[in-house]
């Protein structure tokens, strides 16, 4: 059975004044850990850093399980990608059926009650999905992009797959085990099924969502907001989502994401956040408790930030180490000092000892050899700095890729080589 949180407000608050009680907020304030003493209580954990894609913890990464309502970041791509298509747009009216109707009875399951035949907005539908996990409104967007829930989580399939997701379980678009379905099943689906992916799928479907839809988060950074219900009257909604401000688990800069609970798939949560101009992505896979998933969290974001940060390779000016100086052919002197004009970063775990870099200078021509004469500050082509193998962990291939160009930059002759006269240049070759 599903343990969602119930959606009535009071029932909410109470829960949110007394986690306010037990668990004072200063409770989890930051702290410095080191790597040798840190871990996270869950089953899986990872924490990825947005721009660069570089796992900055990783903890039972891919091994694939059970993620009960994580699964509606990717509904959730999927329906903002209809409407930058222009198959939809956020003012479409969604006509609730019977079968979704009777879904969103079930409190129990995290829904907002939708009457058989009233009309929602797609925004007012994307909003409940977003805010309070509801369950028969994503069904319904699910529908009215694919026209069934069947052929929309065939789409979500075949996005995965240009994502180079392949090893999973999925069988509806919300999250929900299938026993909890009060719609029809997937085909070929087991009446027990439930949806299944890797800590380190969900990072890639997070990063793709953040990336290619950046107002998701005008969504999920709120706490609360009202929902139009066509029969009750307006109802508060609150998130689910304890980290925002002004819930328990206050935390600056966390301006998403969402929460995942089944029996089999346990508290879990994919959150966000914002600092000194870095954005971390966290997972959380089958925490020891709802409150865990929160405070573990906390803590995860604190590590991802106190344990890594951009750091200097190499300053404006300076030679480059183990290549400099380069030999040079034909020159008065037989070796030129190479350096770097701008400064080089990337973004590394904070340790005592030195970096062991590996420096490959690209020559602008095809040579391997520099050739006289040869003037300071001469652009002389690029330098790449690379890690040792396997010294960082990256999110996706392509991350890897745009670590080596980002970390590339040009180098200069840092002084003047005057070419040799003739008769010089032919002693050296009859004789060297």
């Amino acid at each position: 059975m599903n343990l969602k949180p119930i959606t009535h407000s009071f029932l909410v608050l109470f829960l949110t004044i007394s986690s306010l009680l037990a668990f004072p907020l200063d409770l989890f304030a930051e702290t410095v850990t080191t790597p040798d003493d840190f871990s996270i209580e869950a089953k899986a954990a990872l924490a990825v850093d947005m721009q660069t894609g570089t796992f900055l913890y990783e903890q039972q990464s891919e091994e694939r399980m059970p993620v009960a309502s994580i699964t509606k970041l990717l509904s959730l791509y999927l329906v903002q990608q209809a409407i930058a298509n222009g198959e939809l747009s956020w003012d479409d009216n969604v006509t609730i059926s019977s079968d979704i109707a009777t879904l969103s009875q079930n409190l129990a399951l995290s829904n907002v009650i939708l009457e058989p035949g009233e009309t929602y907005t797609v925004e007012e539908l994307f909003e409940t999905a977003v805010i309070l996990s509801a369950n028969a409104a994503t069904v319904a967007l699910a529908e009215l992009v694919a026209g069934s829930e069947f052929a929309f989580v065939d789409l979500m399939k075949e996005q995965l797959t240009t994502w180079g997701i392949t090893d999973f379980v999925l069988v509806n678009s919300t999250g929900l085990n299938n026993e909890d379905m009060t719609t029809p099943l997937y085909p070929s689906s087991n009446p027990t099924d439930e949806n299944e992916f890797t800590a380190k799928d969900i990072a890639i479907i997070t990063r793709h969502l953040l990336q290619d839809f950046p107002e998701t988060l005008d969504y999920t950074n709120k706490a609360s907001a009202v929902f139009e219900s066509k029969s009750g009257g307006p109802a508060t909604m609150y998130s689910t989502n304890w980290l925002l401000a002004g819930m328990p688990y206050e935390k600056a800069g966390v301006d998403g994401l969402k929460t995942g609970t089944t029996d089999l798939a346990g508290p879990s949560f994919v959150g966000t956040i914002e600092k000194d101009g870095r954005r971390v992505i966290t997972v959380l896979l089958n925490a020891e408790t709802s409150e865990a998933r929160f405070s573990e969290t906390s803590r995860l974001m604190d590590y991802a930030y106190n344990q890594w940060a951009y750091q200097t390779i190499l300053n404006a000016g300076d030679e480059i180490p183990s290549v400099s100086p380069v030999e040079v052919l034909e020159g008065k002197e037989e070796a030129v000092s190479v350096i770097v004009n701008e400064e080089l970063t990337a973004l590394l775990p904070i340790a005592s000892e030195p970096f062991d870099f590996r420096y490959t200078l690209l020559f602008d021509d095809s040579s391997t050899k520099l050739k006289a004469p040869i003037a300071k500050n001469q652009a002389l082509g690029e330098v790449q700095v690379q890690l040792p193998a396997d010294s960082l962990v990256y999110l996706e291939e392509s991350d890897r890729e745009a670590a080596l160009i980002a970390n590339t930059t040009t180098f200069y002759a840092n002084n003047d080589v005057e070419r040799v006269n003739f008769f010089v240049r032919l002693w050296r070759q009859l004789f060297n």
